[in-house]
């Protein structure tokens, strides 16, 4: 594995990030959206050196159920928050990818359930 300088590396057994204030800016922000979304799918997400990007714009689809909670996480609107193990896990797989595209990523009750990836090889 190639390790980049500036680039905050996360060894498989690494602790996961427990905090909200322990993401980066562009972290805090994609969380945010998955948060809102609750359930969809994001598509086209660039990532450059372990770090979700905004440009180019990736486009979302939002899921309406009908027997379901259809409003952002209860958390959203807060500052700080541990992190569920799903978002921690997304953020470490993130980091372990560098720099990709991610096709597809399923998001459920703002949770980031599965996703498939492009990566640079």
């Amino acid at each position: 594995m190639v390790t980049k300088v500036g680039v905050r590396q996360h060894p498989p057994d690494a602790a996961l990030p427990v905090a909200k204030r322990s993401l980066s800016p562009n972290e805090r922000r994609l969380l945010e959206r998955m948060q809102r979304l609750g359930f969809g799918t994001i598509r086209g997400l660039h990532v450059r050196a372990g770090e979700p990007q905004f440009d180019p714009p990736f486009k979302v689809s939002r899921t309406w159920l009908a027997r379901g909670r259809n409003a952002p996480r209860l958390e959203s609107d807060l500052a700080d928050f541990i992190l569920k193990d799903e978002q921690a896990s997304f953020f470490r797989e993130l980091h372990a990818i560098g720099d990709g595209i991610i096709d597809i990523l399923k998001v459920h009750d703002g949770l980031p359930i599965a996703s498939e990836m492009w990566e640079s090889m």
